[in-house]
């Protein structure tokens, strides 16, 4: 969208009142951060359809206040008057969070741009992955590497094309265009990130499950933020 489109102006209009409220943050912690934004839809708003995409509230935030300061990204959606986000130093994650979830472990090395990437992370999942019943998704993406994007530039530019190679867990909207999932479905989503080795691979870890309806009205809610 051009600058100047209502949409692009109320983005802007929204990331500028989180300022006062995240740069003193940034100022005050010289470690790696986390953050979790919980987004809190009207009854009148679908939690699982009509394209509310978390990860395309979490990447502008990621964006504006710098990728460089932080390792993990967590959305929540729920149907709440309300809308919150917490930041603070991440921490290690309990391994326990993600304990009976299905996992894959996948290697790309294509340009994360590209139609290539997405072909790379699709052809990847175990051959026995299958799509989730209908119903919320609860999904964390972890990605290791040296690549310069994962160590000094915009990391947040990987999920949406990995989420993109996704359809067979979570659905394809048309099975004849392929890499436009159902991912509008995905209630609780985190993005994490590691830098380790050398070269071009990245490694991505990916851990999925069938989720329970979120409950109304806690967006309040504090859940760690790893």
């Amino acid at each position: 969208m051009r600058k100047d489109h209502p949409d692009q102006v109320r983005l802007g209009d929204y990331l500028d009142s989180l300022e006062p409220l995240v740069l003193p943050v940034l100022e005050a912690e010289a470690s790696a951060l986390a953050f979790e934004l919980c987004v809190g839809l009207s009854g009148a708003q679908a939690l699982l359809t009509g394209g509310r995409d978390l990860d395309n509230f979490l990447s502008p935030i990621v964006h504006r206040f710098g990728p460089r300061r932080f390792v993990a990204a967590i959305g929540r959606k729920v149907q709440s008057s309300r809308s919150t986000l917490r930041l603070g130093p991440a921490r290690p994650a309990n391994a326990t969070i993600v304990a009976g979830w299905h996992y894959a472990a996948i290697s790309a090395t294509a340009d994360d741009m590209s139609l290539a990437w997405k072909e790379e992370v699709a052809s990847a999942l175990p051959v026995e992955t299958r799509e989730l019943p209908l119903g919320p998704v609860e999904m964390h993406v972890s990605f290791r590497g040296a690549r310069q994007k994962l160590t000094k530039g915009n990391w947040h530019e990987y999920w949406k094309p990995t989420i993109d190679a996704l359809g067979r867990i979570l659905g394809e909207e048309n099975p004849a265009r392929p890499y436009h999932p159902r991912d509008d479905r995905i209630t609780s989503l985190g993005f994490h990130r590691t830098i380790e080795g050398s070269g071009k691979s990245i490694q991505i870890d990916l851990w999925w499950r069938s989720a329970p309806w979120p409950e109304a009205g806690h967006c309040d809610e504090r859940q760690a933020l790893e």
